[in-house]
């Protein structure tokens, strides 16, 4: 209700962090995909401190952040897609986490 009536980065950020937090991915995904101001890295680092995984991956995927999308894959445990996800990171600390995890 107060986001038809301002548009506010706060607004915006703890609704988004609020629907991760109760699990409605759809409407994550939603949100995400409309117009919004929200901080959606520090939503994407206190899911994935919060272990919300799924959240997380939605938020790095949008940020195009592969190092931390693999991360959250490696907890999920869909390690293919981890995977692919560390090769487009080419990062040393992504692949000794999915070389452990693997």
């Amino acid at each position: 209700m107060a986001r038809k009536i301002m548009k506010d980065q706060t607004i915006d950020t703890e609704l988004l962090y609020a629907y991760s937090k109760i699990n409605n991915l759809v409407e994550v995904d939603n949100f995400l995909n409309g117009p919004n101001s929200a901080d959606i890295q520090s939503v994407a680092d206190k899911c994935y401190n919060q272990r919300l995984f799924e959240s997380a991956k939605i938020f790095y995927t949008k940020l195009k952040s592969n190092a931390r999308i693999a991360s959250c894959l490696v907890y999920l445990k869909q390690y293919p897609q981890a995977l692919e996800a560390a090769k487009k990171a080419n990062n040393i600390r992504t692949w000794k986490e999915i070389a452990i995890a693997c």
